[in-house]
């Protein structure tokens, strides 16, 4: 009955087609950090069977249903289902208000894997949204303080999603507020562990949007406040993964800190916390998830060598990059792989650049040059532009060596 009412809610939605799985996921209750992992490893066989890019899970409850979102990118960074922020407790049966909010959580829960899928994501998102002012003004009547709480971390969610596609700050600033009130929502009662860590993840990462926009020292104090006290919530032996994510993140909003404010003791702190992150993701493990973080790493210690000119440092992190273009190859991830060469590049330029040598800088003039076309051939133009600017530094420093090289001149 549960399921028959999820499948209608999402029925007729343009950009959408569902199905169920001839094996339906079930979920053991209570809901541990195990019995999710073992519900996961059914739901990646679905995604895999199914060809799907979504697939919608959970388990009946004394008080309605709990659902579950895993996309197919498999990205292990994104919230695995251990904690409410990444699900939704509704009732049993979906009212239109109800099914409409489901609806937008799906749309915005879906990972673009095309750039026709990417430009379906971006005008269903925003359509999908209107059901926000709805909810958000006044909950259904008869819900949970978790069922509440849940609508709002959806709609934060949800907002979220809409501020990504259009880039207008109003809905970072719903999505905070929606976070905030889900915060309200929850007794000490109706907490499950690491709750408010994920809750202070997901408000964490609009406080950065917000940052990034607004530039300002307080705005970036508060996402990185809100990383550090996620991060001491998530016991690291208990949930590994999430903790390792968390430090991941913190890195990010660091380094990004110090770009706009340079100042170095925010470049150390992020250069800690990918070291931290990695003592998790190892490269025989994971090394997808290990070459994603090392290149974080990497572009740190490139900055850091730089302003400190440490030609050592930067002959470290250049092999770096080496070990992470093993992983991330133009076949298999072309983007991954474009940013790589860049940082090689990059770090390469900078090297000779403090070391008063050149024999680094054609094969760094090569390294932007290939970055700049897979990201131009991928459609990521802003990104091609950035290759194609440090190809001018490089261009430059080559000009001025060559004009200050002595000419010989034969005797007499």
């Amino acid at each position: 009955e549960a399921r028959g009412s999820l499948a209608m809610a999402l029925s007729g939605r343009a950009g959408i087609i569902t199905k169920m799985p001839n094996t339906p996921v079930t979920l053991q209750e209570p809901a541990t950090s195990t019995t999710l992992a073992m519900a996961l490893v059914k739901v990646r066989q679905v995604l895999a069977d199914e060809h799907a890019d979504l697939v919608v899970w959970g388990a009946v409850v004394a008080d309605g249903v709990r659902i579950y979102f895993t996309p197919s990118s498999g990205d292990e960074s994104r919230p695995t289902g251990f904690a409410l922020a990444s699900r939704m407790e509704l009732p049993r049966l979906l009212d239109p208000t109800m099914a409409d909010l489901f609806h937008a959580v799906v749309a915005s829960s879906i990972e673009a894997s095309t750039p026709a899928q990417r430009e379906m994501i971006s005008q269903l998102v925003p359509a999908a949204a209107s059901v926000l002012d709805v909810v958000t003004k006044r909950l259904p009547s008869g819900l949970t303080p978790r069922q509440q709480a849940s609508l709002m971390v959806a709609c934060g969610h949800i907002a979220w999603a809409v501020g990504a596609v259009t880039g207008q700050m109003e809905w970072l600033e719903k999505a905070d507020t929606a976070y905030q009130a889900a915060q309200r929502r929850l007794l000490p009662k109706d907490k499950i562990p690491t709750d408010d860590a994920v809750l202070l993840r997901h408000r964490a990462g609009v406080l950065m949007a917000k940052a990034e926009k607004l530039a300002t020292e307080k705005s970036w104090d508060e996402a990185v406040a809100a990383y550090r006290v996620s991060i001491s919530a998530l016991p690291r032996v208990s949930f590994p993964t999430e903790w390792a994510n968390e430090q991941n993140r913190l890195g990010l909003a660091l380094y990004r800190y110090d770009l706009k404010m340079a100042r170095t003791d925010l470049l150390t702190e992020a250069i800690d916390a990918f070291r931290a992150a990695l003592t998790i993701y190892s490269y025989a493990e994971h090394p997808r998830r290990w070459a994603e973080i090392m290149h974080n790493l990497a572009q740190a210690l490139q900055v850091y060598g730089d302003q400190s000119k440490d030609v050592g440092m930067l002959n470290r992190t250049i092999e770096a990059c080496r070990a992470i273009l093993q992983v991330r190859t133009r076949d298999t991830d072309p983007l991954g792989w474009a940013s790589t060469m860049n940082t090689l590049g990059t770090c390469l330029f900078l090297r000779d650049k403090h070391a008063g040598k050149s024999e680094g800088l054609e094969e760094a003039e090569g390294s932007l040059r290939a970055a700049a076309d897979t990201w131009r051939i991928c459609g990521a133009v802003k990104m091609a532009a950035v290759a194609e600017k440090n190809l001018g530094h490089i261009q430059r420093l080559i000009k001025q060596r060559e004009a200050k090289r002595p000419t010989y001149r034969p005797p007499g």
